[in-house]
Parts: C-alpha cells; sequence; structure tokens
C-alpha cells in the first residue's frame, strides 16, 4: 500500500505519466482558441429584431439544421444564400398565414456569425465576444 501511495506521489510531483499512478486530466481542454456559430435574426416592420435560429418560426428547421446543414456550404456563394435566406423568410412567412405561429410580418432576415472564447460551464453563452453580420436581406 504504501508503494502505490509513494509512486503516486511521485507522479503528482514530477508531472511524469507512469501508468497507472500518473495523474491525468480530470477536464477536457478546448483545442481553439474561440468558437462559432451562426445565428439568424429577423427584424419585424416595427423594427423589432427576434431570434429565427430556435426552430418555432422555421419548423421543422431547427437551430442544428440551420448551423450545420443549410448555411456552411452556402457562405462562399453570396447569390445562393441571399435564394436561401429568402426561401427561409418566405417559409415563415408562408407559416405565419397559416397560423401555425403567431410572430410579426418581416422587414428583414440577418446571418450573423456568433463567436466565443471557450468558458467553463458555457457562462459566456449568452454573450457573444463577437457578431459578425454575414448577410442582410431587406424588402
Amino acid at each position: 500500500m504504501m508503494l502505490v501511495f509513494l509512486a503516486s506521489l511521485y507522479c503528482s510531483i514530477t508531472e511524469e505519466r507512469i501508468w497507472p499512478f500518473a495523474p491525468y486530466d480530470m477536464y477536457s481542454t478546448t483545442g481553439t482558441a474561440y468558437c462559432s456559430q451562426y445565428y439568424l435574426e429577423a427584424e419585424s416592420l416595427s423594427g423589432r429584431r427576434f431570434s429565427l435560429s430556435g426552430g418555432t418560426y422555421l419548423h421543422p428547421f431547427g437551430n442544428r439544421e440551420l448551423v450545420f446543414k443549410i448555411f456552411p456550404p452556402l457562405l462562399d456563394d453570396p447569390a445562393r444564400l441571399d435564394e436561401r435566406l429568402r426561401l427561409l423568410a418566405r417559409h415563415y412567412t408562408d407559416r405565419m398565414r397559416q397560423k401555425k405561429h403567431s410572430g410579426p410580418s418581416l422587414a428583414a432576415v440577418r446571418l450573423y456569425r456568433l463567436t466565443w472564447r471557450p468558458m467553463s460551464r458555457a457562462q459566456n453563452l449568452r454573450s457573444p465576444d463577437k457578431m459578425t453580420l454575414l448577410r442582410e436581406i431587406r424588402w
């Protein structure tokens, strides 16, 4: 028992990795200094801004589809990205007319890239370090 204790103590002090006595990182660390995500925002005719990224207004397109499938392949093609934003706005309006949500009429749709410095327990999730406007569609 004393040998196990001494070996563990030695590995802890010297930070050597001798299995099975080596200390291990309890929590994972991030590989990048920043993480980012796309965010879809709408503006009503009265000027109020609200999120379209939740899924309520654009069902069946949830945040996962918007973030990982719809926007990333189109970022290098502004014309196709504008077309996709117009289609999403039309989908929003069609669902509103069908009374599937009670959102306001749209004046604009904006696509942002939100960027954060990762913090433990996602403490800064609601306040990104940077909010970069990628595209805006008005009508």
